[in-house]
């Protein structure tokens, strides 16, 4: 008791001392009613832009990517009739969530950029929306506007809010397998509710993207936590912790045995003379650059070069660049929440559930990171495969909100000191994306690589108004031949194409496999389409050119060649097919 009293005297005595300070600094000396309304303002604007950030320049920034283009020329194809192919490239089922609304969008809009993505955006804006519901209901309101602008604000959630991917619609599913299992574990909500609403959630989200899987550890150690009541003892929480990492050998194994087969030898390799230890730096490093947005930065817009550095001792630690900033953010409120519960373990207090879920969102977060990676490793979380992380952004946000909630709840003295920060780490993500992103692509057309350039309009889509004008041009009876090695190239064009039904009057060929840089399938190349009209498209500056020169030897391919260029003057994609010079002199 005498421990407990001094202990309080203390941290009194600390909080009056930081409350001197601050008013001694000027901090209080604004009117603190003025000071509160204007706050909520800034909270108010910050979301706001953040829903804007999900619809500006939809339709140009970024490039229309090869997955993107192949997905909405499925959707379109079954806008006019088509039976819809439900197989990714991969051989995986594709999201019905994603496909099935894109199709619906595609009867009634035109192929377009904005048209592949707006799914996205709008699953962008209802992951807030079902975030804040679902977090008022299962914790309070305090938290819901954190963790709520928090997931606004994050770079790598408005970047794949803007992009047509099904993977964009995981933090969707993420919120709803998250709370409820945060709900499981309240012994006073009903049960069999919420594990109808969990394994429902489970299921779809892991028809959303495999990676979702992580998130049933949630499931299992609310559960757990239901009967263990961790939040009683420490053995009690021990035995928790042990659970947690049975059920995540059991859940690793599975995948294992479900990776395909030419996955399984990459997973058994990282236990070879434990690689994955060795590894485990980096990928921390790795991981936290999916909250800071520099991985996300470094694949689209390609603004972030140095992202693929990781860990590098031999450079300067000015390479970590917001590293510090974001990661000493997370770390410290991990350190929040753990110090809350130590006190608590010592002095139990009235809110057993909230401390509780509390133990069950970092116990369950912290092996779902370690089995990820174990499992994959740094390059699956890093630059490229930067989206694989994206399920465990909604739990990440929360312990950012829990902690600074926390922060307000408990240190009423330096309020406004510390809403203050909040607003000025939310206006910091905000100006971080636009600076990164849309400055980035609005300045060069970006770096990321062919596929992801602009120009004032997409460049895949002048391409295929050029060849649906010059097709038109031909005679009735002739059927010319479009085809690219490249995924990039080829599926935007072909996308793009469906407008008014252009793609019928076209063979459209991808060469895939058969890409005649690996000089496979020349003769059946030739045969097929030596006597036809054939346009290629490829990447300018590839070796697939010199190729295709073999496979076509009686094409005149410097005289027809024509290089559109992206907004900074770079050749981009470069086409082959004889155009006029009225022709050739508006698409330059």
């Amino acid at each position: 008791m005498v421990e407990k009293d001094e202990a309080g005297k203390g941290a009194l005595e600390f909080r009056g001392l930081v409350a001197a300070l601050c008013e001694r600094r000027g901090v209080f000396s604004m009117n603190k009613q003025f000071e509160s309304r204007l706050a909520v303002a800034l909270i108010f604007a910050i979301l706001a832009v953040a829903v804007v950030f999900r619809f500006l320049w939809l339709e140009t920034i970024p490039g229309l990517n090869g997955d993107e283009a192949w997905l909405g020329w499925k959707a379109a194809k079954a806008a006019s009739g088509a039976p819809l192919d439900w197989r990714t490239n991969s051989g995986n089922f594709t999201n019905p969530f994603f496909l099935l609304p894109l199709v619906w969008v595609h009867y009634f809009f035109e192929p377009s950029a904005w048209a592949v993505r707006i799914v996205a955006a709008l699953s962008g804006v209802l992951t807030l929306v079902a975030n804040f519901l679902l977090c008022r209901r299962i914790f309070n309101e305090t938290v819901a506007w954190a963790s709520t602008i928090l997931v606004a604000v994050m770079p790598m959630a408005i970047a794949y809010s803007r992009f047509g991917w099904e993977p964009s619609q995981i933090p969707l599913f993420a919120v709803f397998i998250f709370y409820s299992a945060m709900a499981i574990c309240d012994s006073s909500r009903p049960l069999l509710h919420w594990m109808l609403v969990a394994c429902l959630s489970l299921f779809c989200g892991f028809l959303v993207h495999p990676t979702m899987a992580f998130l049933g550890l949630f499931i299992a150690l609310g559960l757990i936590a239901r009967w263990f009541q961790p939040e009683r003892t420490r053995v009690r929480a021990t035995l928790l912790f042990v659970s947690g990492i049975l059920i995540s050998v059991l859940l690793g194994f599975a995948m294992y045995l479900k990776a395909p087969p030419w996955i399984q030898p990459e997973i058994a390799a990282r236990f070879h003379a434990w690689a994955w230890v060795s590894d485990m730096p980096r990928f921390f490093v790795a991981w936290l650059r999916n909250f800071n947005g520099i991985n996300t930065f470094g694949f689209i817009p390609g603004s972030e070069p140095r992202a693929s550095q990781i860990l590098n001792i031999g450079k300067p630690w000015e390479l970590f660049q917001v590293d510090w900033i974001v990661g000493g953010i997370f770390f410290a409120s991990i350190g929040v929440l753990v110090f809350g519960l130590y006190r608590n373990f010592r002095s139990v207090q009235n809110d057993s559930v909230f401390q509780r879920q509390v133990v069950v969102l970092l116990f369950a977060f912290t092996l779902g990171t370690l089995l990820f990676g174990i499992m994959n490793g740094t390059c699956k979380v890093a630059v490229w495969f930067d989206r694989y992380a994206l399920w465990s952004l909604i739990p990440g946000c929360m312990i950012l909100g829990l902690a600074y909630s926390a922060c307000v709840c408990h240190l009423k003295s330096i309020f406004f000191p510390l809403r203050w920060a909040g607003v000025t780490f939310c206006l910091f993500m905000l100006s971080f994306f636009y600076q990164k992103y849309f400055m980035h692509f609005k300045k060069c057309g970006g770096d990321a690589g062919m596929d992801s350039r602009v120009a004032t309009t997409q460049i895949k889509k002048t391409a295929a108004e050029l060849l649906t004008d010059w097709q038109l041009s031909q005679p009735p009876s002739s059927k010319p031949v479009l085809i690219s090695s490249d995924w990039f190239a080829f599926w935007p064009i072909a996308y793009y194409m469906q407008r008014k039904h252009a793609a019928d009057s076209w063979e459209m060929v991808y060469a895939g496999a058969e890409a005649p840089e690996q000089l496979r399938g020349m003769h059946k190349f030739r045969e097929r389409f030596a006597d036809r009209k054939v346009v290629v498209a490829e990447f300018d500056g590839v070796d697939a050119w010199e190729k295709w020169k073999e496979v076509f030897l009686e094409k005149s391919w410097d005289e027809n060649a024509l290089v559109l260029k992206d907004i900074a003057g770079r050749p981009n994609l470069r086409l082959d097919f004889p155009f006029s010079d009225a022709e050739r002199a508006g698409a330059l």
